[in-house]
């Protein structure tokens, strides 16, 4: 701030990820200082404060339950949407002060956009969430627990139910830190940039759903302009679908010449 004081700190949680709470000043200037292990400091200036605006705060309540709160300014009635992959899965009416409280089987699986719209439908907040998938539970069970080179090995596998499996087996030092295909249909293509351990968001671990909200904080963005899409826009396709198989161009030439 002007006053060169401390208004805020934090420390991150994992791969650099961590967050902070403060109410700006209109009319102050903030900077943001971070100092990495060795002491080493990045600096950067935040946004300047604006005297009126919609401040969406998304939280967790329960298990299930999301809590979307809305302060700010605006007086007339907003509209939260909520929408997945080009799809919209919730919409209702609401006004600035008021929480809304949502159920998170109304989710789709991975990362949902929150977009708040005013009373003129234009976009005045965003935020996005993720829902981790359900997991399967499948056992595997092998003939013996060592095999010798180029010997058949016999699995046993245990499903849940019906449906479509794919297995693949692969040396565990080779691929294992490469993002699965859950992880890139649900979590890092809709996220902008390099995203560190993606398979963490999925995992167990008691802390991977507050790692996830922070990654949404972070690395969330808009792949596309809401006034583009109100005026009926859309980008051209740059490359074709492959939706028989791949798209080949060759030329032919006669090695006689």
């Amino acid at each position: 701030r002007d006053a060169s004081d401390t208004v805020a700190a934090f420390k991150s949680v994992r791969n650099g990820l961590g967050k902070f709470t403060f109410r700006p000043i209109v009319g102050q200037t903030y900077r943001l200082v971070v100092k990495d292990e060795l002491n080493r400091s990045i600096t950067g200036d935040l946004p300047e404060p604006r005297s009126s605006g919609v401040v969406m705060q998304v939280s967790d309540t329960l298990e299930s339950s999301l809590r979307i709160r809305l302060r700010g300014t605006v007086r007339d009635q907003l509209t939260v949407v909520i929408h997945s992959r080009n799809s919209i899965r919730y919409s209702e009416k609401i006004q600035v002060g008021a929480d809304l409280m949502l159920d998170r089987s109304r989710l789709s699986e991975g990362i949902s956009h929150i977009t708040i719209f005013d009373g003129m439908d234009r976009p005045v907040a965003e935020r996005l969430v993720f829902r981790r998938p359900q997991q399967a539970s499948v056992a595997v069970e092998a003939s013996q627990s060592l095999y010798a080179v180029r010997s058949r090995a016999k699995l046993k596998l245990s499903l849940p139910g019906s449906g479509i499996y794919s297995v693949s087996i692969y040396r565990t030092d080779s691929t294992q830190q490469l993002p699965g295909i859950v992880e890139q249909l649900l979590l890092t293509s809709d996220l902008h940039g390099a995203v560190e351990d993606p398979a963490f968001c999925f995992s167990n671990d008691p802390s991977a759903s507050f790692v996830a909200d922070l990654l949404m904080m972070t690395h969330g963005w808009r792949r596309f302009r809401w006034s583009d899409v109100m005026e009926g826009k859309s980008s051209p396709l740059v490359y074709m679908p492959e939706v028989r198989g791949h798209l080949l161009k060759a030329t032919l030439l006669d090695t006689a010449d």
